[in-house]
This record gives structure tokens, C-alpha cells and sequence, in this order.
């Protein structure tokens, strides 16, 4: 194996620490998975419900992997870091983060291509679906609601069949409505997401040859 190291933003590893699982059953996704291929390399992180994949940057020096950095090690480097970067390196056979020697977690991290859509799901005659556009943080705040309202299950989201619609929230003693936000989304916006589910297909494809 060469080599090489990759500046990560410790920003976007924070971000997926709140993706990974905390479940110790399943603990071949209780971390963050780094994966490299054709030099450029990808972060992916799962509980079993959420994905979240990033595409930082290209590598110049490259050579396969696919590992999955546990929990504790990224968080024991995140946590006080008061630096853009952590520095993630191959040398020797050896993983580090920054100076922390870490070991990569033992078990086959889930093939992600399995339930990411194909981009042709998401366009209709050449042309992207436009659905209405949510505040997350409302979403976080009906979770909320529906604890305090004592509800046994989690708030269920209705879609409206209708663009740019409102949708509803339901819950046992009650429901909420949910307005639409002004659609920022641009053509390059749509064109990024295309290249990276497509990279996403197209890597999966070369494994399985």
C-alpha cells in the first residue's frame, strides 16, 4: 500500500459523527467509512436509517481503500480540535489521525449503492422532479412536539402530490402543517448531485467486474 495522506475537514467529520451508529451490535457501522477509488476518495457514514456521503477532494498519490475509522478514535481527534483539518495518513501499513495511531474497525462496511436512487428516479422526460423545499429544523422541531405530546411513535411526514405544497406532519393528538421554502436549488446544484450518484453506480459496477 503507498503512502499518502488526506487533509479532512474536521467540520465534515463532525458532521457525519451525528450519521454514524451508536449501536454496538452493529458495530461495522459505528464509525466513518473512507473509501478511495481512481484518485479521488469519498467519506460515508450509516446507522442503519441515514446515509450521508461527501466527496472532499482528489488524492494525488492513490492506492486502494476502503477502511472504517471507529467513533471513539474521530472523536477523540475532533473533539478539542481547534483546526480546519485532520490529517489522515498511510505510512507503513499504518493509519493515522494527526499523531493518534488508530485501528480500523474489523467488518465489511455495507455496499451504500444498494440503497442510493438512480438519478434517472429523480428526473421525469429529462426534466428533475420539484418537490416542495423544508426547513430541516422544523423537522427537528416536530420530533420534538411529538415527545412532548406523549406520542408512542414517531411524527409521520405526508408529502404533498402537488409541487411546492405544503406537507403535513402527523402525530396521535394532532398534526402539523409544514409551509414550503423558496427553491434555491440551481442547475449546477442538480448537475453536482447527477455526477456524484452516477460515481457512486460507476464505482459499484467496476467492483462487481
Amino acid at each position: 500500500m503507498d503512502n499518502y495522506c488526506i487533509e479532512l475537514k474536521t467540520k465534515e467529520l463532525r458532521a457525519h459523527l451525528l450519521i454514524t451508529s451508536k449501536d454496538a451490535v452493529r458495530y461495522y457501522i459505528a464509525g466513518i467509512n473512507i473509501k478511495t477509488s481512481n484518485n479521488t476518495y469519498r467519506l460515508a457514514s450509516t446507522d442503519g436509517h441515514r446515509l450521508l456521503v461527501t466527496y472532499p477532494a482528489s488524492i494525488d498519490n492513490y492506492s486502494p481503500l476502503d477502511i472504517t475509522i471507529a467513533n471513539n478514535d474521530i472523536k477523540r481527534i475532533v473533539t478539542s480540535n481547534k483546526n480546519e483539518f485532520v490529517t489522515f495518513k498511510v505510512e507503513n501499513n499504518k493509519y493515522y489521525l494527526d499523531q493518534l495511531e488508530i485501528i480500523p474497525i474489523d467488518g465489511d462496511y455495507p455496499d451504500i449503492k444498494r440503497v442510493i436512487p438512480d438519478y434517472d428516479e429523480l428526473e421525469t422526460n429529462d426534466q428533475p422532479v420539484i418537490q416542495s423545499h423544508f426547513n430541516f429544523s422544523y423537522l427537528n422541531d416536530a420530533a420534538k412536539v411529538s415527545k412532548l405530546l406523549d406520542n408512542n411513535a414517531m411524527p409521520v411526514l405526508y408529502p404533498n402530490k402537488t409541487q411546492n405544497s405544503a406537507a403535513i406532519i402527523g402525530f396521535n393528538k394532532g398534526f402539523m402543517v409544514l409551509l414550503p421554502m423558496r427553491n434555491n436549488t440551481s442547475d449546477e446544484d442538480r448537475a453536482r448531485l447527477k455526477l456524484n450518484l452516477l460515481d457512486i453506480s460507476n464505482t459499484s459496477n467496476k467492483q462487481a467486474a
